[in-house]
């Protein structure tokens, strides 16, 4: 059986995206756990699959190292766009409900799309970061992306404006290496918060931060698990409520805490490693 690198849920939560290691999306329903139907078109690991807005019909996939991100119909299983350009793996992307879409890349750039046309090319190229991107997230009019260079950078789209929070200090646990992306530890995920005013970012040993968007200033810290097996942590988001932040790290393990008291919760799903969460808001089950 190939590796689950991705999984997403579609706004009714009756159906399951799974992106694996094998290039297959397969679309799972979720009262049967049966696959209904397979989507297949990348030649590689499929890392990120999104499902964009509240409509659900159409979805955004990353195929990794073939280079390349997939714009798909829902109901009629096909591709709608192809987007090329990057110069390395697309680790990430993000399907908008009516107009945006994007990719991120190891080539360090973020590439913008409009989903109202059919042209490939972006309207706009991010390229700040100084190493891989690895997340992706929008609302409303920010923007913002986490790189390997330890760093979460936010854009307003609106006034045309960035600003670079440096998130990802060197730890204790992570090897030191002669590379750049050894000075900082990478962000792994990033999610704003539904109201816009604060955003999360998961460190790749695993503490989370909880940051305000606009002053760059830490509201929480969230400590990673003492567990050594647990160093590399993939997964993270946000309950539907936004009331509580969960976690997925290498050793199987899933931790969750109050955004507000900082309470803490652990539990063990898997002896796997947990690649990638979602949250089924209308059944409130976390799936990874």
């Amino acid at each position: 059986m190939s590796a689950v690198y991705a999984v997403d849920c579609d706004p009714t939560g009756e159906y399951v995206l799974t992106g694996s290691g094998n290039g297959r999306i397969d679309c799972i329903r979720w009262s049967t756990r049966k696959v209904v139907t397979q989507f297949s078109g990348h030649g590689h690991a499929v890392m990120d699959v999104h499902i964009g807005g509240e409509s659900g019909t159409t979805f955004m996939s990353a195929g990794g190292e073939d280079r390349c991100a997939l714009l798909w119909d829902v109901v009629s299983g096909k591709v709608i766009r192809r987007f090329a350009g990057h110069a390395g793996s697309v680790n990430t992307v993000f399907c908008g409900e009516r107009d945006v879409l994007m990719t991120g890349s190891y080539d360090g750039k973020v590439r913008i799309f409009d989903k109202r046309n059919m042209s490939r090319e972006p309207v706009q190229v991010l390229a700040d970061a100084k190493d891989s991107i690895e997340t992706v997230d929008m609302q409303s009019t920010f923007i913002v992306s986490g790189s390997a260079d330890g760093h979460v950078r936010v854009y307003d789209m609106r006034k045309g404006l960035m600003h670079s929070d440096l998130v990802g200090f060197a730890s204790v646990g992570i090897d030191p290496v002669t590379t750049s992306r050894a000075k900082y530890e990478p962000i792994m995920r990033v999610r704003l918060g539904i109201d816009g005013a604060y955003y999360a970012a998961l460190l790749l040993g695993g503490t989370c931060k909880l940051i305000d968007l606009e002053l760059g200033e830490i509201l929480q810290t969230f400590e990673a698990s003492t567990n050594p097996k647990s160093l590399r942590c993939n997964a993270m988001l946000f309950d539907g409520n936004e009331e509580r932040l969960f976690t997925g790290g290498a050793d199987g393990t899933v931790s969750s805490w109050d955004i507000l008291s900082g309470d803490h919760q652990v539990i063990q799903t898997s002896e796997e490693p947990i690649l990638s969460m979602a949250f089924n808001k209308s059944k409130n089950l976390l799936i990874c």
